[in-house]
């Protein structure tokens, strides 16, 4: 039988360990660290509270009112610019449309990069292309059989990303334009019988007149239609007299100018249309050709200043001629176009609003010169 083992007490397997003054001198540190750190956290939370919690107060400006979480630039930053217009026109049959096939059509438009699409509302044989409630119209009878629907089409661009715009030909009218209807031209003394721009046996036709209030309403009228239905933009062609035949053409009244009663018809148009923008289309190269006895407009004198200039090369081209004396024998139809446009842009009473109308056979050719010049918006015709 083994001897008991010996149970050596030293080797403090079973009693509790004893502190030594070393360790308790430790602990009342760390006690005291932990109660200045508990301190310390406190008051800085107190603080941060105080001036970012909730209900903290919010520094005064000068004025006495709070000051905006923004930076003070913010609320004086410039506004973004305006999108670029790349107009595009679409025909009358395509405007008569309805449905996937109009949807199919407007949105490939949208890919092709356009943001405007511009269909007219109004040709030069004085037909009315859209259903509208405009008075004269409706009493005149002047709308087309087959007239389509310009709520619809407008609210299909809309739908496809584009912004709908509208083109009327003002003053060239043969369709209402007469004596009877007090808004046409006489002829000579005879103020009943209507005055052409040819004789009948050639075609001549009879124009509005803008000195009769009439024949200014009308064309109001439908502005103020074609915005009511959805219209964004709408440009007016033709705003300008005859140019032909007019030795016995009796304007009746003679005041106030001939372009003072023109800017006064776009006034009243603009009014009418609201808050959308009309724009005057002028053929530049007809402009700059006619006689100074017998200019096709003064723009200066009409002192508007919204414009969609039309600018063709064929057009320039064929008055060649008369337009090298103004830009130079060896200026070609480019060069002019680029000096026409560039004249416009530099005059600040014409160019608020430039938007050139392009044949889309030009656009190539011309886009380099907009480009050059700055010109950001385009109607392609």
């Amino acid at each position: 039988m083994s001897k008991p083992r010996k149970v050596v007490r030293g080797k403090r397997i079973y009693r509790g360990r004893s502190k030594r003054p070393g360790q308790i001198l430790r602990g009342i540190l760390f006690a005291l660290l932990l109660v200045v750190l508990i301190g310390i956290g406190y008051i800085v939370c107190r603080e941060w509270v105080k001036y970012f919690g909730p209900g903290a107060s919010q520094p005064e400006s000068s004025a006495g009112t709070q000051t905006s979480s923004l930076p003070e630039s913010s609320e004086e930053s410039e506004p973004e610019a305006a999108a670029a217009v790349r107009g595009v026109t679409v025909s009358y049959e395509t405007a008569q449309m309805t449905g996937e096939e109009l949807d199919s059509y407007l949105s490939q438009l949208r890919a092709q990069g356009y943001t405007h699409v511009f269909v007219e509302l109004k040709n030069e044989d004085g037909e009315v292309l859209f259903q509208t409630d405009a008075e004269q119209a409706v009493a005149f009878g002047s709308t087309d059989a087959n007239a389509f629907d310009a709520a619809v089409f407008t609210a299909a661009a809309q739908k496809a990303g584009l912004t709908p715009g509208a083109f009327i030909t003002a003053l060239r009218d043969p369709l209402v334009s007469h004596v009877r209807n007090e808004n046409s031209f006489a002829y000579a003394d005879q103020l009943g019988t209507n005055w052409l721009d040819s004789t009948p046996a050639l075609g001549g036709k009879s124009w509005l007149n803008p000195y009769m209030e009439n024949a200014r309403t009308y064309i109001a009228e439908l502005a103020g239609d074609a915005a009511q239905k959805g219209f964004e933009l709408i440009v007016l062609t033709d705003v300008n007299f005859p140019t032909r035949n007019t030795a016995h053409m009796n304007t009746i009244e003679t005041e106030p100018s001939r372009n003072v009663i023109l800017g006064q018809m776009l006034d009243e148009v603009q009014q009418a249309a609201g808050d959308v923008p009309v724009l005057n289309s002028i053929d530049l190269a007809q402009q700059l050709t006619l006689s100074e006895n017998a200019p096709y407009v003064d723009m200066q004198e009409i002192g508007y200043s919204k414009n969609a200039p039309y600018i063709s090369l064929s057009a320039i081209e064929e008055e060649q001629a008369a337009l090298a004396q103004k830009f130079g024998t060896e200026a070609d139809s480019t060069a002019i176009a680029r000096a026409m446009l560039e004249n416009m842009a530099a005059d600040s009473t014409l160019s608020e609003t430039l938007m050139p109308v392009i044949p889309s056979a030009d656009l190539e050719t011309l886009l380099p010169v907009l480009t050059e010049l700055s010109i950001t918006d385009y109607i392609v015709l």
